[in-house]
């Protein structure tokens, strides 16, 4: 499609075509973090273990708009959640782990940075979450399992990602186990 008055164009680095699948993650700041035009990425049956856990960010960044699309957390699990000094986007005090899909709203038309992510059959023990917050559109929250902490999932709210509001949440099958606040 040819640009015309109405494009809005950003140049910048491209992620492309990631496959995350079956790794060890310990005593990091974040097992797998996605931000700067991350396309199209799978992150599956990986563990980690007191790092802040796996997330995707759409955001202006470095200068440029970067969305982040088609992103799928699939059978993922967080052994032991954040125990830290900060949380996972580097919060103080520290928020949980998470499987998080996060955004910035694109300033000129408002519309979501991050879109089309799937958090499907992952579990979360002991301190971890799933988080989607700010601008997000079209997010499968799907048969997860949650167990041994404060809070399962958060959509939007206090400690959501700045600029917008999640839009098209869908909470399907998801299981929680001694979670105060499923």
């Amino acid at each position: 499609i040819d640009p015309d008055e109405s494009s809005h164009i950003s140049i910048t680095a491209l992620q492309r075509n990631y496959l995350i699948i079956q790794n060890d993650f310990r005593d990091a700041t974040c097992a797998v973090q996605f931000y700067g035009t991350a396309i199209n990425h799978v992150v599956a049956g990986n563990k980690s273990w007191r790092a802040g856990g796996f997330h995707n960010v759409g955001m202006q960044y470095a200068g440029g708009w970067q969305p982040s699309w088609y992103i799928q957390f699939l059978d993922n699990e967080i052994m032991e959640g954040n125990q830290g000094f900060n949380g996972p986007m580097n919060e103080f005090p520290p928020l949980e782990s998470h499987v998080a899909a996060l955004g910035n709203a694109y300033v000129p038309t408002g519309a979501a940075m991050n879109r089309f992510t799937v958090i499907r059959g992952n579990k979360l023990r002991n301190n971890a979450r799933i988080e989607i917050g700010g601008a997000c559109e079209d997010v499968i929250v799907d048969s997860n399992r949650v167990e041994y902490t404060d809070t399962g999932v958060t959509i939007g709210g206090p400690g959501s990602y700045h600029g917008g509001s999640p839009i098209g949440v869908l909470l399907h099958n998801n299981r929680f186990e001694k979670v105060n606040v499923p």
